[in-house]
């Protein structure tokens, strides 16, 4: 079904960063259906969220912990991920507090680790309920961000490096900044 799609999309997007041996954090793994699909292809899976929405049924895998934390303050080992990802969670976070995430989640990432997220795009937003009276995000979406705008926080909150991607049905594709980087950006 679309769940089942959702999965292995989400997981093309990520293969050229995950190995056997990786250790991968999700924020925002809601109800763990992509975690727990992950443990079957890394290392170990580290889910984390503001609440525990996994169905008491699930039989989560022994590679699999997840954390519940309040969005600030979160008490895992420095420097242990290989990969940190998230997908459809930057827009949601209020943006004084994106560079506390973006600290965050570079805390946790080993030297050559990579935080891959996915999120949409503000020229061609919004895309929360907002899209139906606004053209521009005022509803569950605090901010969606250029590609511009990203690059400088993500070099902001100590990133080295900014790579892009687009992403289509699990199809994903580098690309050259000055693809996504206009001169009205």
């Amino acid at each position: 079904g679309e769940v089942t799609r959702r999965v292995r999309r989400k997981l093309r997007t990520l293969r050229r960063w995950l190995t056997p041996d990786a250790v991968v954090v999700e924020f925002a793994p809601g109800d763990c259906t992509f975690s727990i699909e992950l443990a079957s292809h890394v290392k170990r899976v580290v889910g984390v969220d503001l609440s525990n929405q996994a169905d008491p049924a699930t039989r989560l895998p022994d590679n699999f912990t997840l954390t519940v934390y309040d969005g600030y303050d979160l008490s895992l080992e420095k420097g242990f991920a290989d990969v940190v990802t998230s997908d459809q969670l930057i827009e949601h976070i209020p943006t004084d507090d994106l560079p506390r995430h973006l600290e965050l989640v570079r805390a946790l990432l080993k030297p050559d680790g990579a935080y891959v997220f996915l999120t949409p795009h503000a020229f061609s937003g919004p895309y929360d309920v907002s899209a139906y009276f606004c053209d521009e995000p005022k509803g569950f979406h605090m901010k969606e961000y250029t590609h511009r705008e990203m690059a400088a926080i993500l070099r902001q909150a100590g990133y080295r490096k900014c790579r892009h991607y687009w992403a289509a049905a699990g199809f994903v594709m580098g690309m050259p900044y000055a693809c996504f980087a206009s001169r009205s950006e």
